[in-house]
């Protein structure tokens, strides 16, 4: 049987034969009130960024994008700032302040990104400021930061080799450049431009060039040896961490 609500409380008392009552309490007012709270709120956050983006505000956009947790949002904020020392102390200062949620997205964010060429260096960009902002032993507390530093490998081992083709590709193309003189002798002076290592270069240096050219040194194998000691040294602050709370107790 059940009792109903006389005095307007909105709740209802239930029972069986098993001898359990139920005390029931109608809750969709402050379910509703919840749910239009929650999207007041993100609406307001929707504004801030979309203000924050159209002012230049970049610390701003960010913490918004962050609090939205707006891949896209993120990206546009990113490929807005110019390439600049400024620039990249101001998104390290962005990072530093960041919670260990909004790194983790920020790690996913850059795992994401690398996937695709075309947002490839936004993504390492990102992953640079977490590395340089970030200490190994607060990284290392960020959920899954070791298998999202490892999931980066490929993806960085592929990209630097691909930025390793063409600037290799760069030093064909001066030597191309140079090698036209022969045929115009009018654009010398427009050849001489390219510069010396360019005119210098046989046809077949693509051998020699990685280890001629300081400039031209392969990309990818610091980077990727750089990404290997940090998601190594992650697991072992994880480890140092498991194995001090385990003393604690």
């Amino acid at each position: 049987g059940g009792g109903g609500d006389p005095r307007g409380l909105g709740e209802l008392v239930s029972g069986s034969a098993d001898s359990v009552i139920v005390r029931w309490r109608d809750t969709s007012s402050a379910s509703g009130a919840q749910a239009s709270a929650e999207a007041e709120q993100s609406l307001q956050e929707e504004q801030a960024l979309a203000n924050a983006l159209a002012s230049g505000a970049v610390a701003s956009a960010f913490r918004a994008a962050l609090a939205l947790r707006r891949p896209r949002a993120l990206l546009t904020v990113l490929q807005g700032l110019p390439s600049t020392d400024a620039a990249d102390a101001s998104l390290r200062d962005c990072v530093r302040a960041a919670a260990d949620d909004d790194l983790a997205f920020c790690l996913e964010c850059s795992r994401d990104w690398s996937t695709r060429a075309a947002q490839a260096l936004t993504g390492h960009r990102l992953l640079h400021a977490v590395l340089r902002a970030v200490p190994a032993r607060k990284l290392a507390a960020v959920p899954r930061a070791r298998s999202l530093v490892e999931a980066l490998l490929p993806y960085a081992a592929r990209h630097y080799e691909r930025l390793d083709r063409l600037l290799v590709g760069t030093h064909f193309l001066g030597y191309t450049l140079s090698s036209m003189r022969l045929l115009r002798p009018d654009a010398a002076s427009a050849a001489t431009a390219v510069g010396s290592s360019a005119t210098a270069m046989p046809p077949r240096a693509a051998e020699t060039v990685r280890v001629a050219d300081p400039a031209a040194a392969p990309l990818g194998g610091g980077v990727v040896d750089a990404l290997t000691l940090i998601a190594t040294a992650l697991g072992e602050a994880a480890d140092e961490a498991a194995e001090g709370k385990g003393g604690g107790e």
